[in-house]
């Protein structure tokens, strides 16, 4: 999820900065000032002076969820195991790097006309939107509440059995292997899943690593008790989510979509949510091109991912979105088509969906009001159907103007150190300032709330970022898969713990923990051969003397046979001993030397 700050807020449009902006104060004290009459439309101003110099989003807050998703992994499974692991969470919003060119892109709006008469902003619309009355409810309620069985609720036994029984599928159509292949069971599997979820827990600098014997170092014995390296790296190179032979080839995520609608399936039947929802991106970074063609992405290296949360970061669906030919251009979702498909299961409720500049248009805001749903969020100031009252406007620092068409959309630029435009269809929101508390610079109502509601999924998505698993050499779609596994569903299962009797959530280190530990215990522990059998050789010695009852040393005297000396001479030249090993047959006399070297060898 993008850190807002109000920089990334005031820039929205055109071509962003490669240089790292800073964020700009916003505390501004509220004073009234009389009505402006701007273009012949009567506005309401509040200006304001500066206060402090603090910003108002929390740098560093904000890292994508993952999630989802960005380790950059090679896209080729031709790995041997020895590279090293990169740093970094596998699901990241592109706008975290503000050297990324795709940093203000924004997705494209509807070829469609609007037409609205803007007015002053009032509490009125022309629309009937009903307020939504109920508030989040559990649907499916687990019989405990502990970690484990929280995310069974995502990872069902049809899941895990989609991943088995086309991991299997897979190695038969590939003939070449199937012959060594020992196929996989759902215990397995179970095991293989708690190994991938205590990478991201323990993180080493290669995958070898994870194996090491040095367990003073490494630490990785449950891994090794779990299971070998090579029957990990056997698994890893076949997982697969759907039948080569009956999957639409024509759709480029094909060998993931099967996954993906059983998990977005899953998502919405657990959890029915509350009133306010969040929808953002997320971008899957790649080493290698792709096949398929990702909408703003000149070297097809990049796939984004569309995502529906709850405050708490519940993820309700998520859609990933791209093209198989070059010649599929036109076929780019719109901002517009994106949040329809996003909210399907959410529209004519009167529910509140809080999204960033690059869903925000005129359209969609429309769109959305018609389907009884309101909006709100950064606007860009070079969206088309702006009302250039409100857009042109010169503003002083701490100004606030705004107007409202008749369906009530609202457009409000405020002027901090640059003009921030918010664009919003909540009734409660006017073209005042507020502050949440007397410490607080006083803000657009739009403002506060649409940081209220990221601000949640934010601080969850920043606790994510450090327990997300290594996938360097796994193809894409098995990259994704095992983050919507691994992660999202760890996550989702998190987010439910306080509908639990105890009402509180475990860290999310400790709920990983319980999971994998749960996941071992299920799972099948890994066949070391038992090492063979060793007898105990003893030397005893005669009793006698050397020159009458001695013997030749046994080992010397064939070692002087085997360099060229002849029998008789190798019979005067070996050691005579009185010592000889009481286990082996015969009881063959040795010397010391000897009788230490032919055992500790052979």
């Amino acid at each position: 999820m993008e850190p807002f700050n109000e920089e990334t807020l005031q820039n929205m449009g055109g071509k962003g900065s490669r240089k790292r902006k800073q964020a700009l104060p916003l505390h501004c004290l509220e004073t009234s000032q009389p009505s402006l009459s701007l273009n012949g439309l009567s506005t309401t101003m509040h200006t304001g002076h500066a206060a402090a110099s603090s910003a108002f989003f929390t740098p560093g807050v904000g890292m994508e969820s993952q999630a989802f998703f960005n380790l950059e992994a090679e896209v080729d499974e031709d790995s041997d195991g020895d590279n090293v692991i990169p740093s970094g969470n596998l699901f990241s919003d592109a706008d975290d790097d503000s050297d990324s060119d795709d940093e203000d892109i924004m997705l494209p709006e509807e070829d469609v006309k609007v037409t609205c008469t803007w007015d002053e902003i009032e509490h009125t619309s022309s629309l009937e939107i009903p307020e939504y009355p109920d508030g989040e409810k559990l649907l499916i309620a687990p019989d405990r509440f502990d970690p484990y069985d929280l995310f069974r609720l995502f990872l069902t036994d049809e899941i895990l059995s989609l991943l088995v029984e086309e991991t299997n599928r897979y190695i038969r159509q590939e003939s070449t292997r199937a012959r060594k292949w020992i196929d996989v069971t759902i215990p397995e599997m179970k095991s293989y899943l708690a190994i991938v979820i205590i990478m991201g827990l323990n993180r080493q600098p290669s995958l070898k690593d994870y194996w090491s014997t040095n367990s003073e170092i490494y630490g990785c014995d449950l891994i090794r008790r779990i299971m070998t390296r090579a029957r990990f790296q056997a698994i890893t190179g076949s997982l697969h989510f759907a039948n080569n032979e009956t999957a639409n080839s024509k759709s480029p995520i094909y060998k993931l979509q099967p996954l993906l609608d059983m998990l977005n399936s899953r998502f919405k039947a657990v959890l029915s949510p509350g009133k306010q929802l969040t929808i953002d991106k997320s971008l899957i970074k790649l080493r290698k091109r792709l096949r398929f063609r990702v909408c703003h992405q000149d070297a097809a290296q990049q796939i984004r991912a569309y995502k529906l949360t709850t405050l708490d970061s519940y993820h309700l669906n998520i859609q990933v979105h791209c093209t198989s030919t070059n010649d599929d251009l036109e076929r780019f979702p719109t901002a517009q088509s994106i949040v329809m498909e996003l909210m399907n299961n959410y529209l004519d409720n009167g529910r509140i969906v809080y999204a960033n500049h690059i869903f925000s248009t005129i359209p969609l805001v429309e769109a959305l009001a018609q389907r009884s749903t309101f909006y709100c969020g950064p606007l860009a100031h070079n969206r088309l159907e702006l009302p250039p009252q409100v857009t042109t406007g010169s503003l002083k620092k701490g100004d606030i103007i705004g107007c409202q068409c008749q369906h009530g959309t609202k457009v409000v630029n405020w002027k901090d150190r640059r003009n921030l435009l918010m664009i919003s269809s909540i009734p409660q929101h006017d073209c005042t300032l507020h502050s949440y508390s007397e410490e607080h610079t006083s803000k657009p109502r739009c403002l506060l709330d649409y940081k209220m509601a990221k601000d949640g999924v934010d601080v969850n998505d920043w606790t994510s970022v450090y327990h997300k698993s290594p996938y360097r050499g796994f193809k894409w779609y098995r990259k994704l898969g095992l983050e919507l596994i691994c992660n999202i569903c760890v996550e989702n299962a998190w987010a439910l713990q306080p509908y639990g009797p105890q009402g509180r959530r475990l860290p999310i280190t400790k709920f990983r923990e319980e999971i994998v530990l749960r996941l071992v215990q299920e799972g099948v522990p890994v066949a070391h051969p038992a090492a063979p059998e060793r007898s105990m050789h003893t030397l005893i010695e005669i009793v006698g003397t050397t020159s009458k009852d001695g013997r030749r040393c046994t080992v010397c005297y064939r070692a002087l046979i085997a360099s060229g000396m002849l029998r008789k001479e190798a019979g005067i030249k070996a050691k005579k001993v009185l010592t000889r090993c009481d286990t082996c047959p015969k009881g063959p006399f040795m010397c010391l030397s000897c009788f230490n070297y032919s055992h500790r060898h052979h």
